[in-house]
């Protein structure tokens, strides 16, 4: 209907007899409050001459209101409800519904307004609503947890309340300390504490668990508490366990829960305890390793002392005649024995390390005299002359000793171990097997070392490390990173208690663990420092500083600075059940890539995205690679293609994050022409919109984690905020846990595998492989080029043969031993690839380092026993390295027992003598060859029988010598009959199993024999039995080169252990000799003739000549005629004779 003045006078009087609060608006170009009743007025608690005069209902969703009522006039609709909220005059929150009634008139409209409230209604559906959710969100909670957890309760933290039982395997756990459901929660904590929790523990467990502190890390934005302690179970067993608390707000009066749950972590916390101890020893000896020592000697040196300090290094001598004749195992036994006689020595009162391979380093702190070090070094020159024997050869081992003092030769480590370096090259040079301390007279021999890059200050440590009184809890000792952090100064630290500076409080910390720590030992535990805003591994330990205990602590930052706030939207229960099952994810898995990607695809189905990822920036490059990635179902991955990331190149990405801001783009094309570059690294993923936020670590932008293309939830950057934290955690907990692990398993210098790594092979090798082969190398030279030159330059070379191995092998496992030892195991590959690799990377080795590197290799595809190829490898490495020791003029200095020098002069005289023996053939009756022997002519010693002296050869690996100075010399008798006009006659020599596989094996022959004008076919190479556990293809190979020199070969000893049927099909021969021990037994055992008689046919369908070898009696000669053998060789035609009497008799 129209409306005029007197229409609307009309219904202003309507609305003051109305029961309900109304109002008339009118709209023309703007909405204007005409009138309202009296109950309109006191709905909202105002006065007509209080000025109230709104053009709309007094409502915080005006524009919303405003914009409805808009669109309800632009349609010409005549009804409308809504609900809005409002604040009344007191600010008191209100809900009103409001029915609207349209009355258009020309331009204008007339707006009715009927106002209820129904904010009573709209709380208790709210009450419900939230009750609701709480009860689904504790189940879903409950459920994450159960798979895994001993224990789940929840708790009021607000009222200090546990609100339901704490059941482990259906013991109610509050019954254990005398209390009930709703009991107090910090009452449960005291009285668990003081019953259950291990009493190194408790003070953590107390303070880091109790309501009070969990409230502060919730103001914070934490909301995740989590404590690793040791406790009582339900069985009463103690173990490690850990306690997690989720913090949130629940319910309209904002109280603060906590949902806890405990975890058994027993069997990990004992394994990542050990890997720490593990990281911190030497493999084979339990000292501490080089890193750890300098980590602690260090520690120490910066503090001010009132007393003196040594520092020893020890060097075995003549260690590697240890290794070289008695074996690396044996080696490895006499440095644990060493190792042990040391710590015997000093009886926990010195810091010991093994330095190197065979070195050994002493720190002693807090020394009454210099005589007392001198005592001490004399004892265990005392303790380490040692004497070990094998197969009537003696060795023996001693030490020089290297002594220095601080602070008067040095007042850091690396001055004094280049002082104590050079005291020990002078021990060396008076003729070791003493000790030397340094002093000014001698200085100008020092060695030119430098050891600054070895790191071993302790400032340039990462972690924090001080030390503090016991009694006023002083600071004694700040280091770098300590002072960096707190902001103290160098030297200013003197007076300041260590709770000022580190924890920021006033008095003494209630958790100080000083009552727990000892000499001994380390006390670790974890801590998150709210004061510094960090987590830590803390090491602590008592130390003697000027002779009287104090506290050293250790503190290893594991955490990420970056806090966050828990945004609330109203998606709030489902972004906390979000969290809930991330957290749940992060834990559970073995693997850091499994749970990363779980965590992944949870927060990508949160925001229906095509992807989510992690990107990780490198701090000093600042490239950035995309490591972790999960993408939706049908859709490409794009990890690959996002590696190296120049963040440069994208300095719009790169600003945001590097002001700590959020990055939401809702649309890619509305940068795309002011930002084409990162429009461009956005299209390349197919990314056309995406939500980011960045990480930190130690205060600097170290990544981002994003989603891209989501389809709900663009604007709730909650879930990221709240996770990122956790899953940054979680990346570095488990980094540093695979960094321990990694280098439990793994050389610190070179980054191959070591020793550990090598016995676990051995433990658990594959047996799965068709062929496999062995390299054992040792770096020429390598201890002289320590003492001449510095660990610095050793250490280099060592890298650098490192990176050779790899490049050549890079799929296979390579190990170093020691310090100077290598092994390659080299599985399923051919063997013409091996050998082609392995030479070209001994070619390689040669060019690259100062004297090369000693290397033995063989490979098998028949014995595939592992001991056995790493034996043989080791048989000719050492082989080779005799072959360096000659050509470097080194051989005295590494080998002098006086039995081998005196052999060795006997070859330069001539003193190694050829006898011959005869062999027989009875068909022709006269003597067809003759096998050369040797006797040693030793002055005043008459004729020395080869058992004598070829042990020492073989010991020594010097058969090589002995070998093919025989070798000339049957040369050397064959020429001469021939210019005599003698009757040629073949003779046979003996070769060695060593010798025969050198490299260079055949051309040595050739060198040999092309100085000698003789036929090649009258000489014969005897290869023992014995070579048969080789690999038939190196067999093929090696017998293949003789036969083209134009050689025989002779088969020795057949018999002696085993027949070898597979040798006999795989090895060329002409010749095969039936060992001793069977011609022995044959004329009283029928089945030695039945297989004599066998073996005998066979050789004549091969065309192999048959030789019975060590024949005595008539009866034999006999026997073997009737089985067909007619060459015979024995002491029944003639036992070994000189070379005239042989001619004499022979050559009629």
């Amino acid at each position: 209907m129209p409306v005029n003045p007197y229409n609307l006078d009309m219904i202003t009087k309507i609305c003051n007899h109305l029961n309900t609060a109304c109002a008339i608006i009118t709209y023309r170009h703007n909405f204007h409050f005409e009138y309202a009743n009296d109950l309109y007025y006191q709905l909202f608690k105002y006065k007509r001459n209080d000025g109230f005069n709104y053009s709309l209902p007094y409502s915080n969703d005006y524009q919303k209101v405003k914009n409805t009522i808009t669109s309800i006039i632009q349609k010409k609709e005549e009804f409308l409800e809504i609900e809005t909220q409002s604040f009344n005059k007191d600010n008191d929150l209100i809900w009103t519904r409001s029915r609207l009634s349209f009355i258009y008139n020309n331009q204008s409209v007339y707006i009715i307004c009927l106002v209820e409230n129904i904010t009573e209604n709209k709380k208790v559906l709210k009450n419900l609503e939230i009750s609701h959710q709480k009860y689904l969100h504790e189940g879903q909670f409950k459920a994450a947890i159960a798979s895994d957890a001993l224990v789940s309760y929840e708790i009021n933290i607000d009222d200090d309340l546990i609100i339901e039982d704490i059941i482990e395997n259906t013991v109610n756990m509050l019954k254990l300390v005398d209390l009930n459901t709703n009991c107090s929660y910090s009452e449960f904590l005291l009285r668990w504490t003081k019953k259950c929790v291990h009493p190194d523990d408790k003070n953590k467990f107390y303070q880091e668990l109790h309501p009070h502190r969990l409230k502060k890390l919730f103001e914070q934005g934490i909301t995740e508490v989590y404590c690793e302690y040791r406790s009582l179970n339900a069985t009463q067993k103690q173990g490690w366990v850990s306690t997690t608390i989720h913090l949130l707000h629940v319910g309209e009066t904002n109280k603060l829960f906590g949902f806890v749950y405990v975890k058994d972590i027993n069997d990990k916390k004992i394994h990542e305890l050990e890997l720490l101890r593990q990281s911190q020893s030497d493999p084979l000896t339990k000292l501490y390793n080089r890193t750890a020592f300098g980590q602690i000697v260090n520690e120490y040196l910066n503090k001010k002392r009132e007393y003196s300090s040594a520092l020893l290094l020890i060097d075995i001598d003549n260690f590697k005649n240890i290794n070289d004749n008695l074996g690396h195992s044996f080696g490895d036994t006499v440095l644990c024995e060493i190792a042990h006689k040391l710590t015997n020595i000093f009886n926990n009162k010195a810091i010991i390390g093994r330095y190197g391979g065979d070195e050994f380093i002493i720190f002693i702190k807090d020394i009454p005299s210099k005589k007392y070090v001198y005592h001490k070094a004399s004892i265990i020159l005392e303790e380490l002359h040692l004497y070990y024997s094998s197969n009537y050869q003696e060795y023996t081992i001693s030490s020089s000793i290297g002594i220095t003092f601080s602070p008067d030769d040095g007042k850091t480590l690396h001055e004094l171990f280049e002082q104590t370096d050079s005291a020990l090259y002078r021990a060396k040079k008076l003729g070791k097997s003493q000790y030397f301390a340094f002093n000014d007279s001698y200085q100008d021999i020092t060695p030119v070392t430098n050891y600054i890059s070895k790191g071993w200050l302790i400032d340039e440590l990462d972690e924090i490390v001080y030390v503090s009184s016991l009694d006023t809890y002083e600071l004694l000792y700040l280091n770098r990173k300590g002072r960096e952090i707190t902001g103290i100064e160098a030297g200013e630290y003197n007076h300041i208690k260590c709770y000022e500076a580190l924890q920021g409080r006033t008095s003494p910390c209630p958790f100080c663990t000083n009552a727990k720590l000892n000499l001994n030992e380390f006390y670790i535990w974890e801590f998150s420092n709210q004061h510094l805003n960090k987590d830590y591994i803390v090491k602590d330990k008592l130390v003697l500083w000027e002779g009287t205990p104090v506290r050293m602590e250790i503190a290893v930052d594991v955490s990420d600075t970056h806090n966050f706030n828990l945004q609330r939207v109203p998606t709030e229960f489902a972004i906390e059940k979000t969290i809930l099952d991330c957290l749940q994810a992060l834990t559970i898995p073995d693997t850091l890539e499994e749970a990363i990607n779980n965590v992944l695809e949870i927060i990508g189905n949160f925001y229906q995205a095509t992807r989510a990822y992690i990107v990780e920036i490198d701090l000093n490059t600042k490239i950035g690679s995309n490591t972790y990635e999960w993408c939706r179902e049908n859709y490409p991955h794009y990890r690959d293609q996002l590696q190296r990331i120049d963040l440069n190149e994208i300095p719009y990405i790169y600003e945001a994050f590097e002001h700590h801001n959020n990055l939401i783009i809702n649309d890619c094309e509305a940068i795309k022409k002011e930002h084409p570059r990162e429009y461009a690294h956005f299209i390349s993923r197919e990314a056309h919109s995406l939500v980011t936020i960045p990480y930190e670590e130690t205060g600097i932008f170290a990544g981002y984690i994003g989603v891209d293309n989501p389809s709900i939830n663009q604007n709730t950057i909650a879930l990221l905020d709240s996770i990122n934290f956790s899953i940054v955690n979680e990346i570095k907990k488990r980094r540093l846990y695979e960094k321990t692990q990694y280098n439990l398993y793994h050389d610190n210098l070179s980054g191959l595998l070591n020793r550990n790594s090598f016995t676990q092979f051995l433990s658990y090798e594959n047996s799965a492989v068709y062929s496999q082969g062995v390299i054992l190398a040792d770096i020429n030279g390598l201890k002289e080029i320590n003492r001449d030159f510095g660990h610095y330059h050793g250490d280099k070379i060592i890298t650098i043969i490192s990176s050779i191995m790899n490049s050549y092998f890079p799929s296979e496992k390579i190990f170093r031993l020691s310090g100077d030892e290598f092994i390659i195991i080299v599985n399923d590959l051919e063997y013409k690839q091996f050998i082609e690799a392995t030479k070209q990377m001994e070619d390689t080795l040669l060019g690259s380092t100062p004297n090369g590197v000693s290397l033995g290799y063989t490979w098998s595809e028949d014995n595939m026993d592992i001991n056995d190829l790493i034996h043989q490898a080791e048989e000719l490495m050492m082989i080779n390295k005799q072959i360096y020791y000659e050509r470097a003029d080194t051989y005295k200095k590494h080998y002098s027992p006086k039995k081998l020098e005196n052999l060795l002069k006997c070859f330069k005289a001539k003193q190694f003598v050829v006898y011959l023996q005869p062999k027989f053939d009875i068909d022709q009756n006269k003597v067809v060859s003759a096998e050369a022997l040797v006797r040693l002519e030793y002055p005043g010693h008459g004729l020395i029988m080869p058992n004598k002296f070829i042990p020492t050869l073989e010991k020594e690996r010097m058969t090589r010598y002995l070998d093919f100075y025989m070798f000339e010399q049957i040369c050397e008798i064959l020429e001469r009959w021939q210019k005599e006009g003698k009757e040629l006659i073949p003779i046979s020599v003996n070769i060695s199993r060593l010798t025969l596989l050198e490299s260079d094996f055949t051309n040595s022959l050739k060198r040999i024999k092309n100085k000698y004008n003789i036929p090649n076919n009258f000489i014969t190479l005897e290869i023992t039995e014995s070579i048969g556990n080789i690999d038939r293809s190196i067999i093929a190979t090696i017998s293949k080169r003789i036969k083209d020199l134009g050689f025989n070969i002779s088969l020795d000893d057949f018999g002696a252990k085993y027949a070898n049927m597979s040798l006999l099909s795989t090895l060329n021969f002409d010749e095969l000799k039936i060992d001793k021990s069977m011609i022995d037994t044959l004329v009283n055992n029928d089945k030695c003739q039945t297989i004599l008689h066998h073996i005998i046919e066979m050789c004549k369908k091969i065309n192999v000549a048959c030789v019975a070898e060590g024949v005595e009696t008539e009866k034999q000669i006999e026997l073997l005629v009737c089985l067909g053998c007619n060459i015979i060789q024995g002491f029944y035609y003639s036992k070994p004779i000189p070379l005239q009497e042989f001619e004499d008799k022979y050559h009629q």
